[in-house]
């Protein structure tokens, strides 16, 4: 059985963001011996758009919600006409193909 979760969802939502003419990668965050890397609360995926804006999609499965951070990366993101996408589903992310492109 495929696993089902975030983590599953992050090569075929980059593959798809690809295939709109983005360029994104996998934005890990957290702590390691004691130093913080990547920004708390940043979204899963991050890159930019074809036409040059910043974009963050927040991969969710099932009934997971944001965390208040990632609510205020979203909110950062959306003040400086950066895209957001919280997916639940690859569905998700083509919903924003006219403005990713």
């Amino acid at each position: 059985m495929a696993k089902r979760n975030e983590s599953a969802m992050i090569r075929p939502a980059i593959q798809a963001l690809y295939a709109m003419g983005c360029y994104v990668w996998r934005q890990n965050t957290g702590r390691a011996r004691g130093v913080q890397y990547g920004v708390n609360g940043c979204a899963d995926i991050i890159g930019l758009t074809r036409s040059g804006r910043f974009i963050g999609v927040e991969l969710k499965f099932g009934k997971n919600k944001q965390q208040p951070e990632q609510e205020r990366f979203q909110q950062r993101v959306e003040e400086k006409n950066g895209i957001y996408i919280l997916a639940y589903s690859l569905d998700d992310i083509t919903k924003h193909a006219e403005a990713i492109l």
